[in-house]
């Protein structure tokens, strides 16, 4: 039954050794590593884009606090420096909560 198992198409037997793509050492080479960072940063570029272009002043957290605080008539117990409230574009998004 083992015998009739052929290697994968990727595996070449060159002086009896398969040979493979050694996808750990692929990953270190500076083109790679690269790469990685070049579509991370475009990646967080999209996501900042798409945030400030659609999500804005539309839905987010801090339109649930002021929705809070106008229900209490008070104050949520949270700090606006905690949640962000009346702060205006993607500031509204810079903080801890």
């Amino acid at each position: 039954m083992a015998g009739e198992v052929d290697p994968q198409s990727d595996v070449s037997l060159l002086g009896g050794r398969p040979r493979t793509l050694h996808l750990k050492m692929l990953r270190k080479q500076w083109q790679i590593i690269t790469l990685q960072v070049v579509a991370t940063v475009a990646l967080v570029w999209m996501y900042l884009e798409v945030v400030s272009t659609y999500v804005v002043n539309s839905i987010d957290h801090t339109m649930v606090f002021e929705t809070l605080d106008e229900s209490f008539d008070g104050e949520v117990p949270i700090g606006d420096w905690i949640t962000g409230e009346g702060r205006q574009g993607l500031a509204r998004f810079y903080v801890p909560i």
